[in-house]
């Protein structure tokens, strides 16, 4: 049976509601999202080892239940010997395992009997398990250092200072837009030997919710927000939603009437999520299953609309199995050469889509970049469904 998995010091990535991700909220800064996400990935950890608990008694409970079926074979087995001793024609008895319901078979040996059932109990108890919500409270202990570097913060005396008023407030209701969330935290208390004790709402736990890499980028709240929405939004070379700016200034609480400020704000704010990205360990979090590109980038798609794009790690994208496939000969994939990327490129005001500082063919090049980019992680499959689209492109022009 799998073993009881150990928390790390530092978490990979951290847990948090889909409604703490979509958009920002003023009553919680960067710092605050940080706590909530260990918080939430700690009492993840104490649900799951809870669990791993009880399906391992579901576990030992099979076990149980398939030694009782091999002495009963062995005990239908001395009757048969003792019915034919006697001249009495009897069948030789059937030996039954509680992890198959086929009929007849070779019996398994005792040992590996015994694991199967095990393994077969612990999956299903656990799988059970799973589909109960959490529990109203679950309890964790933890010092206040733990807390802040499982977070991937620094535990120095500012951050430790300002832990104390971060825990107070996740006790009280949080506002969230129009909504009003219970408490994170039903209570927070010392103990002895300096570790925090604190309940966590077994309803946090139930929310639908990303995984987010750890650490946030704390330099600034902007940043932070935008960090979060582009780990919230579907981007991929065959996603065409876009969002207009307006929406977009809206969620990361950027308030200014200028336009310019604006796209300055959100200009600085990538710059400082590019570079936080830069620090990750794309390899170690693919093994958690969290694709990081390799740089976020932004396409403007007309005056008041706009597209996240993400540039892919060199070598090492979620395509990079099949790229190689094909580099090896062993998949064939139609060539990129004959797919189009200057198509309905024309007839477009490119100066109007600058940017601040930007020439119009700077901005056509931008544009076919973000193509080239999206085309080079296309799959089979994905090739054949843009040449056609682009055939029709091409016939409508």
């Amino acid at each position: 049976m799998p073993k009881r998995e150990q928390q790390p010091t530092r978490a990979v990535y951290g847990r948090l509601p889909i409604e703490l991700v979509s958009s920002a909220h003023p009553d919680l800064d960067p710092l605050t999202l940080a706590v909530v996400a260990s918080i939430l990935t700690s009492a993840a950890f104490a649900r799951g080892n809870q669990l791993h608990a009880d399906a391992f008694a579901g576990g030992a409970e099979k076990i149980e239940a398939e030694k009782e079926a091999a002495e009963q074979f062995r005990e239908d087995w001395e009757e048969t010997n003792n019915r034919r001793r006697s001249g009495q024609a009897a069948h030789a008895p059937q030996r039954y395992h509680t992890f198959t319901s086929k009929t007849p078979f070779k019996p398994k040996k005792f040992g590996m009997a015994l694991k199967r059932a095990g393994e077969l109990g612990y999956e299903q108890r656990k799988k059970e398990l799973r589909k109960r919500p959490a529990p109203e409270i679950v309890r964790i202990e933890i010092t206040k250092s733990a807390l802040l570097r499982r977070a991937g913060l620094s535990a120095d005396a500012k951050n430790l200072g300002r832990l104390d008023s971060i825990l107070m407030t996740l006790t009280k209701p949080l506002v969230m837009g129009d909504r009003k969330r219970s408490p994170l935290l039903n209570s927070v208390r010392k103990l002895s030997s300096g570790r925090l004790r604190m309940n966590v709402a077994g309803e946090w736990l139930n929310n639908q919710f990303r995984k987010i890499p750890l650490p946030l980028p704390t330099r600034s709240r902007v940043a932070t927000s935008l960090y979060l929405f582009l780990h919230f939004i579907r981007i991929g070379p065959t996603v065409t939603e876009h969002i207009s700016e307006r929406s977009l200034y809206a969620k990361l609480l950027i308030a200014s009437p200028d336009v310019w400020v604006c796209r300055q704000s959100l200009k600085r704010a990538l710059d400082v999520v590019n570079q936080h990205v830069a620090k990750l360990d794309a390899v170690k979090l693919r093994k958690h299953g969290i694709k990081l590109p390799a740089a976020f980038d932004v396409l403007t798609i007309d005056r008041s609309h706009i597209r996240f794009t993400a540039i892919a790690q060199p070598g090492r994208n979620e395509f990079s199995g099949r790229l190689n496939q094909i580099r090896n000969g062993k998949r064939n994939r139609p060539s990129r050469d004959r797919v189009r990327l200057d198509v309905e490129t024309d007839d477009i005001d490119w100066a109007a889509l600058a940017l601040p500082g930007e020439t119009a063919n700077g901005a056509r090049h931008r544009h076919l970049r973000a193509k080239q980019i999206a085309v080079d992680n296309l799959d089979r499959d994905e090739i054949v469904e843009y040449r056609q689209r682009q055939r029709t492109e091409v016939g409508q022009l």
